[in-house]
């Protein structure tokens, strides 16, 4: 609520007179069911504007009477009270200055019209629904559109705007309101409302009766009340009874429709109870009440949208019915085809789901030979094609065609005769068109799986496609899963001595953070560290010591290095320590202090190994721009032999 627009808006509400004492007394007298006619001659006596303001409309020539009538209790004996309480109601309420007609504007007739259907609609239905008072709901609908009048007389220019834009748009009235306001009638009206102090209910009504009726300021009755006014004006609109001219009239929520069952509504005796209002009121508000033959066309031409509509929407049924049954089987695949652990696995769960679930005729699996430069038939459901078949392997060129941009692109495509670069994979199988797409695992294309509908011979649409790209994209990461586990499965990450990584998962990581400090420009050194004169806790106490020290100093090192640093056994009794964004200068500190820390704690093991005396030497580098994993292990090796040769417990830099 920052825009200009609705800054003004709720400056204008703000400045709004508050509603005279009278008006608000007449009010809550038309909602108390003791009332009598003369209660209300009462009170407008009491006011001789209003008084005024009644006579005048009385003894106007649309009235059609033969004497002038100069008293309040006379004018209510021949209006009845219930059309005087909606003559009070709206000029008490209502400015003179409303706008009666043209194409600019908010229209009078249209509108009151529509509100005062609204009325007699919500009380009608109240009625049927035992609502413990009718007339609450008959006010409500009077005056539940109070707040489009607010705005088209405090924020014309806007507001014009918004009804020019509701003649022709799609969306909800109210829709257009917020998108041109940021804000709409309902809300203006439960300001004005609350700024006039009108009964609690009726404020209520205003500003829900276009909401989901959850909020907690309404109270079980308040919901009932407020869905009775909203299910009136419903009623009202479908029966051209629109208080504005809307291309798409508002839309009737589902929290309404589950206090109001529409399907035990006497739908009759509510327009009946309409049509009485408005030939009653007709005369006193200007405006002509619609003939038959109006309705019947307006109703001739609903019932045509309501057709179009009631088709558009068993197909849409029906296309979501066939996408929920796919995500279904999508879902049901995913859980299944992750859980394998081998790729013949994986590639047997997505044929069978391409068959059964996606609805091909035909699924094959073929393997992508990379060296060759061609892929292979493997599987195919049902089973007409095997690898042992030479004619089954078919060769990738460069060419651009379907194939080739599935496999090296790794798109999937949908491949016909009438492109000639694919015409050889398409008569292997005796098909005029077949999907492809690809399985990626490692980064690579893997295989791909063909598909398509050699015996029914239905066209393979985009919805088609997008599901095929599905089920790749997920075998794919299931396959390279797979495959992953099946080269990882006999080798551990872990040195079981030390508990730090083997070599070759140390190594693995180091080739990444070259590359990584290379891309960015960021620093990165190796340690490599030696323990000097190892050999003799193996010859002195058994190689059974020998692995406790080398446990224990495993230890050490996981104990004094950053979380971001990378440790690991190395081979024997040499460890490599990855330290990123760590020039050669701090990569040495750190080496020191850990030479050192080694050094006091070769002297805390004196006492359980007299014979032996436990120290490192350490060699560090940094990389270079155009290192790669040995030429750096290179140089820290080459650092940490200078550093042996010059007497073993140093640390020597190579930069």
């Amino acid at each position: 609520m920052t825009t200009e627009v609705l800054r003004t808006i709720a400056r204008k509400v703000e400045s709004l007179p508050t509603l005279p004492t009278v008006a608000i007394k007449v009010i809550e007298t038309a909602l108390d069911e003791r009332a009598s006619a003369r209660d209300v001659a009462e009170i407008i006596t009491t006011d001789q504007a209003l008084a005024s303001k009644l006579l005048k409309v009385v003894n106007s020539p649309s009235m059609g009477l033969r004497h002038e009538v100069s008293d309040i209790s006379q004018a209510i004996v021949l209006l009845g009270f219930q059309v005087l309480k909606s003559l009070v109601l709206s000029v008490s309420v209502f400015p003179e200055s409303f706008d009666t007609g043209g194409n600019r504007g908010l229209r009078k007739p249209g509108y009151w019209r529509h509100c005062l259907g609204a009325g007699a609609a919500a009380r009608a239905l109240a009625v049927q629904r035992r609502y413990p008072n009718p007339e609450e709901a008959y006010i409500g609908g009077l005056l539940h559109d109070l707040g489009k009048v607010v705005l088209d007389q405090h924020v014309s220019q806007h507001y014009t705007k918004v009804l020019e834009l509701q003649r022709e748009a799609d969306e909800a009235p109210r829709e257009v309101e917020y998108s041109v306001l940021h804000t709409d009638h309902a809300e203006v009206g439960g300001w004005v409302a609350q700024r006039w102090n009108l009964p609690k209910c009726i404020q209520r009504v205003l500003k829900y009766h276009h909401s989901a009726l959850d909020s907690a300021e309404l109270s079980s009755q308040d919901r009932v009340l407020v869905a009775l006014v909203s299910a009136a004006d419903f009623i009202c609109w479908t029966q051209g009874l629109g208080s504005v001219q809307a291309k798409r009239p508002p839309a009737l929520s589902t929290s309404v429709q589950e206090i109001i069952d529409f399907d035990k509504i006497d739908a009759p005796k509510v327009m009946n109870a309409v049509d009485e209002e408005i030939r009653n009121t007709a005369a006193l508000f200007n405006f002509k009440v619609p003939d038959v033959g109006s309705y019947r066309d307006a109703l001739q031409r609903a019932n045509l949208e309501l057709g179009r509509i009631n088709s558009l929407y068993h197909q849409v049924k029906r296309q979501l019915e066939g996408q929920v049954k796919i995500i279904s089987s999508m879902n049901e695949f995913i859980r299944t085809v992750h859980k394998g652990l081998r790729p013949d696995e994986v590639v047997d769960t997505a044929l069978q789901v391409a068959r059964s679930h996606l609805g091909f005729d035909r699924a094959i699996y073929l393997s992508v030979d990379h060296k060759r430069k061609m892929v292979v038939v493997e599987k195919a459901l049902p089973e007409e094609y095997g690898s042992s078949d030479e004619a089954a392997k078919i060769s990738i060129g460069d060419d651009g065609g379907g194939l080739s941009r599935c496999v090296y692109e790794q798109l999937t495509m949908n491949l016909t005769t009438k492109d000639e670069r694919d015409r050889t994979f398409l008569d292997l199988f005796a098909s005029p068109e077949m999907a492809v797409a690809p399985l990626v695992a490692t980064k690579q294309t893997h295989g791909i799986i063909a598909v398509d509908n050699n015996l029914s011979g239905r066209e393979i649409t985009e919805t088609f496609l997008h599901s095929l790209r599905m089920l790749a994209h997920e075998a794919g990461m299931a396959l390279d899963n797979a495959i992953l586990y099946e080269r990882t499965r006999q080798q551990a990450i872990t040195d079981e001595l030390t508990k730090l990584y083997n070599r070759r998962h140390v190594m693995s990581i180091l080739d990444m953070e070259i590359k990584k400090a290379q891309r960015y420009k960021r620093p990165l050194s190796v340690v490599m560290m030696d323990i000097d004169r190892f050999k003799g806790f193996n010859d002195n106490y058994g190689h059974q010591s020998g692995d406790t020290v080398l446990g224990q100093v495993g230890a050490l090192l996981r104990a004094a290095t950053r979380r971001t640093d990378i440790v690991g056994r190395y081979g024997g009794e040499e460890f490599l320590m990855i330290l990123p964004e760590t020039p050669a200068e701090n990569a040495g500190i750190f080496a020191e202090k850990l030479r050192k820390l080694i050094e006091s704690f070769g002297i805390r093991l004196s006492g359980s190994y007299p014979k032996c005396s436990l120290s490192a030497s350490l060699g560090v580098a940094s990389v270079l721009p155009d290192d790669e994993v040995d030429s750096l292990i290179s140089r820290a090796d080459k650092a940490l032999y200078q550093a042996k040769e010059e007497g073993r417990n140093k640390v020597k830099v190579l930069h």
